[in-house]
């Protein structure tokens, strides 16, 4: 078996873990026993089942802890306890004094007391669960050692204080540490009350054992993605060396990008970047990579897995079958496997008869009982009623989907009472967002979403939505935490399943003409959510982060749209009231604008092919809302691009016909100025603004405490920025707001969309025009990006073997390049101001590059001494203005050497590459293939 040298940082976290998992639980178990002696442990639960039940209800105890202290057979035992369990026993059940801030946050440091102990083990037990890149930087650890150390000493014995002082100083690569594997299955992601039996756990158990490949196959429901999650997790935590991942299938996109997730656990694996689909070579590349690590066991979890999907899977693989409960296995479920009267069990099997015997369906009716405290009986009695059955078969929206119609009529019945029981306490705007879930992904649905659902939701309406869900099993919530260098960030998420999102389904498809509301409706706040906290912004991880999760559920959002508009077009033509041409003009552009991000992020990830749909859907809806022939212009612009191969004279004849874009916008604009200022006000104010927008923000208005806490401009900040200069006046927002849309939409910042291979990018000219012709005040930063680009697609042009590039070409780009990087330009985004020219390192790094790309190939050109010299000057600024910002932009160092280099200057080259490089000394070995 081949082990790595570990890293430091690896290191701490090994150490740690071992320490937390191992030393820690057994002290705290100590304690624990103290207080509830094991002789007689077995009473006390029994006496407190009550109390442990109410914490049940309340997802405070999950069903895997309940199996614990109410074990099938024999008594409870402590030794199984971890400490999150530990801890809630003793917070629950007994007269012990919490610690000062609570039991969910790390004590102060002066308090030392048994409680306050076992909350600083519990904290640092989460945080560690939470580190996905399995890293600790030296302070955290040296910190964390101390409190956990120190914590054991007290609890436990003076031996386990032996045993921590000796684990700090174990040499683990002598001890020879195997390769630390990787997951993306964490504990949080399993279901608190899992639907599967023990015996389906176990065959999938003994299949994988003998081979390569299992099929799970069942109904809807029955818990095939649950069983398969919860075995990898169990086979992580058995063998933490191999990869556990899991691979997302829904569609070949989704699949795609589950693999270049997996891509990065390699650390030698690049992923060509092609403007085309890779899924067949990045799987192979995969495949490759695993062979290399064949002493170790790895799983791949494909889940969803359609027909796209299927060919990348062996094809003898073992089919296993997982079936619906048996009679008796849902009364047991349904009971929570307590004995019953016979009366209450012929409720019971009446109960799961109604739910087709399905395990989804049977825990949704189970914890309604158990919310609403009705009786099995009555559920029965309501679930009888013939109000509760539909005719759902004539619609066509949901009849392929349907498998069983029993089950489905009775949690459309549930939903109904739930429906109810909102309008009755005047709270129907959550059941719409409750109904949104139709419309998502199923998997990660970010919280965040629900808070741009409408300009009225509150926070208490989002926690009674996750309330709800969690309540009435449709959904489990929660928190996935993420440590990076900067932050460690929290973030709500929820997953509910297929059988839910049908029901839900069916249930508007019966209802849409009773209730206050439509599918149409649902979906226009869902794109105004997408629009306002999607963006082209990812300079934060945390903001890619938001972007990446929000993706999936964008790409079903607009999938729903496209098959609503199909199903619309047999209806009736009505005349259209003011509202309705309002809220379709409004749906239009945040479905052109969420589009075009959708390309954007896609691109960003270097998923090119599909990337490029949707950047065309972007195009053709929003020339379409303009009334220009999308494909007449395309042709006319091919046309010019073929008669002439200059780009300068080109450039002239596409001006020209970019005139007619902007003509067709400046139309628009008066034909709807009103609608307009509306939709770019409501995006100014309500739009999400990250870490850097507060910043900067703040900066010009002021401490303004509320801007941070509500990432969101409010009325009275944005009359301020408009007095400052720093926000476009409010009655020009809709002209503003359109042409910024126009020019992100025509250029996508960079990632041009109008874009032949070879051809000049003629759509920064529709930018220069729309300034031209309204005589800008503010400096757009769309207007910096594109001519940036345009300097690039000249350069690629003339690059050419056919068309050598010019050197008075590259002169005026250095020129230009060099007056960017000097000047402090106040760039607005939409309106607002985005970024403050002091403070723009990242435009000063991207000029100083182009102007290094130039000089290498002016170089090339002219070979004289005075190029060399300015060259090798301006290689000089760079370094210093690095040294004197204590900047970090390595790439750009490295440009600067290969600029030496260019130029013959070998020393100084050398200097700039050595630099980069890491110190090699007898501390700090390296293999030679690394280096």
């Amino acid at each position: 078996m081949t082990h790595n040298i570990i890293t430091q940082e690896e290191d701490n976290y090994i150490r740690l873990d071992l320490l937390i998992t191992g030393v820690s639980q057994r002290a705290a178990r100590i304690f624990f026993d103290k207080e509830f002696v094991p002789v007689f442990l077995s009473k006390s639960i029994n006496k407190e089942r009550n109390k442990l039940t109410d914490l049940k209800a309340k997802r405070i105890i999950n069903q895997k802890q309940w199996n614990l202290l109410y074990p099938r057979k024999g008594d409870p035992d402590s030794k199984t306890f971890d400490i999150n369990l530990i801890t809630t026993l003793l917070r629950n059940l007994t007269d012990l004094p919490s610690p000062k801030r609570g039991y969910d946050k790390l004590p102060f440091d002066e308090e030392d007391s048994p409680v306050s102990d076992l909350a600083r083990l519990k904290h640092y037990r989460n945080d560690l669960a939470h580190i996905d890149d399995k890293k600790i930087e030296n302070d955290k650890f040296t910190k964390a050692w101390t409190d956990i150390s120190w914590a054991i000493k007290r609890l436990g014995t003076e031996d386990m204080a032996k045993e921590c002082e000796n684990l700090r100083v174990k040499d683990l690569n002598q001890s020879a540490v195997p390769y630390q594997g990787c997951s993306n299955i964490e504990e949080w992601h399993l279901t608190e009350n899992p639907i599967n039996t023990e015996t389906n756990l176990k065959k999938l158990e003994d299949s994988m054992r003998t081979k390569k490949c299992v099929i799970l196959k069942g109904l809807i429901g029955t818990g095939k993605s649950e069983l398969a999650l919860r075995y990898c997790y169990n086979a992580k935590k058995l063998d933490p060396t191999g990869i556990v991942h899991k691979l997302k299938c829904t569609d070949e996109s989704m699949f795609e990008r589950s693999l270049r997730e997996l891509c990065k656990y390699f650390q030698d694996l690049e992923v060509r970047k092609e403007e085309q689909s890779q899924t067949d070579t990045v799987t192979d590349l995969i495949a490759k990579e695993l062979r290399k690590r064949a002493d170790y066991h790895h799983i791949l979890l494909l889940d969803d897995l359609n027909k796209i999907a299927k060919h990348t899977i062996d094809k003898e693989c073992e089919v296993l079958e997982i079936k619906r409960f048996s009679e008796d296995e849902a009364v047991e479920f349904l009971s929570y496997g307590d004995e019953c009267q016979d009366n209450v069990r012929k409720h019971y099997k009446e109960l799961a008869k109604k739910f087709s015997y399905n395990p989804k369906g049977l825990q949704i009716a189970r914890t309604y009982m158990e919310q609403t405290k009705l009786p099995v009986k009555d559920l029965v009695k309501q679930l009888s009623c013939p109000s509760d059955l539909l005719e759902f078969e004539e619609s066509m929206a949901v009849k392929e989907q349907i498998t069983d119609k029993t089950l489905f009529h009775s949690l459309v019945s549930l939903i109904d009472n739930m429906h109810e029981k909102y309008k009755r306490e005047g709270k129907e705007h959550i059941f719409e967002m409750l109904l949104s879930l139709q419309f998502l992904e199923v998997e990660t649905i970010p919280v965040v979403l629900f808070e741009k659902f409408d300009s009225d939701v509150s926070l208490l309406s989002i926690n009674d939505l996750l309330y709800e869900i969690r309540n009435s099993s449709f959904g489990t919530i929660y928190i996935e935490k993420r440590n990076s260098s900067e932050e460690v960030a929290e973030e709500r998420q929820i997953n509910t399943h297929d059988v839910v999102r049908l029901a839900l389904q069916i249930y508007m498809t019966d209802k849409q003409g009773i209730i206050h509301t439509s599918n149409e409706k649902i979906l226009r706040k869902l794109f105004r959510a997408l629009f306002m906290l999607m963006d082209k912004d990812n300079h934060n991880p945390s903001d890619l982060h938001r972007h990446n999760l929000l993706l999936p559920h964008a790409c079903a959002v607009i999938k729903h749209l496209k098959k609503m508009k199909i199903s619309e077009k047999d209806k009736p033509n009505l005349s259209p009231t003011q509202d309705l041409l309002y809220n379709q003009l409004e749906n239009d552009v945040h479905v052109v604008y969420v589009k075009d991000i959708i390309g954007y992020t896609f691109s960003f990830s270097e998923m090119y092919y599909e990337a490029s749909s949707y950047f065309d859907e972007a195009k053709s809806d929003l020339l379409e809302l303009l009334r220009v022939n999308d494909k007449k212009f395309h042709n006319d612009l091919l046309g010019l691009t073929k008669l002439i191969s200059d780009p300068y004279e080109l450039k002239i004849l596409v001006e020209e016909k970019s005139k007619e874009l902007f003509h067709a916008t400046e139309e628009f604009i008066r034909e709807h100025t009103l609608a307009l200022q509306t939709i770019s006000k409501d995006y100014v104010l309500d739009k999400y603004r990250n870490r850097d927008d507060v910043e900067i923000l703040k900066g010009v208005l002021g401490n303004h405490n509320e801007l941070e806490k509500t990432t969101h401009l409010v009325e009275r900040e944005l009359n301020e920025l408009c007095m400052k200069g720093y926000a476009v006046p409010e009655e020009r927002l809709g002209n503003e707001f359109m042409l910024s849309l126009l020019v992100s939409v025509c250029h996508t910042f960079g990632r041009r969309l109008f874009y032949q291979p070879d051809d000049i990018d003629w759509s920064l000219e529709s930018t220069k025009q729309c300034e031209k012709n309204e005589n800008m005040q503010f400096n757009r930063l769309s207007s910096c990006l594109t001519e940036r680009s345009e300097m690039q697609s000249v350069l690629n042009f003339f690059g050419r073997k056919e068309n050598p590039v010019k050197a008075i070409i590259l002169k005026d780009i250095i020129s230009t390049c060099k007056k960017r990087f000097n000047e402090k330009t106040d760039y607005v985004e939409f309106g607002v101001l985005k970024v403050l020219g002091a403070k723009n390192d990242h435009a000063k790094y991207l000029s100083a590059k182009m102007i290094i790309n130039c000089y290498k190939v002016l170089f090339q050109i002219e070979q004289t001494e005075e190029i060399r010299l300015e060259a090798k000057q301006w290689g000089q600024n760079i370094t210093k203005m690095i040294a004197n910002n204590q900047s970090n932009f390595p790439s750009l160092e490295y440009s600067i050497g290969d600029l030496y280099f260019a130029i013959g200057d070998i020393l100084e080259a050398e200097k700039c590459f050595y630099a980069l490089l890491p110190k090699i000394d007898d501390n700090n070995k390296h293999d030679k293939n690394n280096i």
